[in-house]
């Protein structure tokens, strides 16, 4: 973990130039020190991080990070796995890292509300039974069959604290220091659970808080645009369409598109929204 960090400095002194970040105002670019002050708090959370993870967790499975359905083939006749793909990702690492479920299941829980349906008290949301039964299933056999994996999945912080290092190699390049960011804001906001005998070891300036902020408001507010497309099945929020959809998904994209630039009051925020747009 100290050496991803390390290597992302290494690589951003390097290579990194100043950037624009079309979810903030256009006069405020994204700069390489800033980068460099966020990867050096990380490093500074590591050392009180490895105090929290039950050392049974440091135990090294191979883990397939991308099962969903369209990786899995199976044979209609006998129900058999037959094969399984797209192993690119695949990795042995510390199960402390493997705290997400399959892609293949639904979250613990059932699936999060709606906005709609939150708004909605007299609307009681529960799983579907089959939902049920098939989260169920998975947590019955992991819980038999892997109980260490069934550990890293049901820890209350375990996520919190390695979300940030899933998140660091490439952030830059990619254009999302954000994701990053607001992994470590959130251990800082959680740090009272982690550790409530501890002094968070980081912090951030009200500065720095208040342009996260404006990217997240930006970026709800888009994915808000989003989830609508998919409610309706026009989109998915992915982007990824059977082929006989695509010319229509097409047509869709760009009158939203359209409508969502047109909402610009200036032609600083039509270039913005424009800019931001996904697909």
């Amino acid at each position: 973990m100290t050496a991803i960090g390390s290597n992302e400095i290494k690589w951003t002194k390097s290579f990194a130039t100043p950037q624009m970040n079309y979810c903030r105002p256009v006069d405020v670019p994204e700069l390489p020190d800033e980068y460099i002050s966020l990867i050096q708090r990380y490093l500074t959370i590591l050392p009180h991080f490895m105090d929290r993870v039950p050392r049974d967790l440091y135990s090294k499975k191979l883990w397939h990070c991308d099962l969903h359905l369209d990786n899995i083939f199976v044979d209609p006749d006998t129900r058999a796995i037959t094969c399984v793909i797209d192993w690119q990702s695949t990795a042995v690492t510390e199960v402390l890292f493997q705290t997400k479920l399959p892609p293949l299941l639904p979250p613990v829980g059932g699936y999060p509300q709606t906005a709609k349906e939150e708004s909605d008290s007299s609307k009681a949301v529960s799983p579907s039974n089959e939902i049920d039964a098939i989260l169920g299933h998975y947590q019955n056999l992991t819980k038999i069959k892997n109980p260490l994996r069934w550990a890293a999945i049901n820890s209350d912080s375990l996520g919190i604290l390695t979300k940030p290092t899933s998140l660091l190699t490439g952030s830059w390049s990619r254009n999302d220091v954000f994701s990053f960011r607001h992994a470590l804001i959130s251990i800082a906001a959680h740090w009272e659970d982690i550790s409530p005998n501890t002094p968070c070891p980081i912090d951030f300036t009200e500065k720095e808080l208040e342009l996260h902020n404006e990217e997240m408001e930006l970026l709800e507010e888009l994915s808000t645009v989003l989830h609508l497309l998919e409610d309706k099945n026009l989109i998915s929020v992915g982007g990824r369409v059977l082929r006989e959809n695509f010319e229509r998904a097409q047509a869709v994209n760009q009158h939203v598109k359209k409508m969502l630039i047109d909402m610009g009051e200036d032609e600083k925020t039509k270039t913005l929204y424009e800019r931001i747009w996904p697909y």
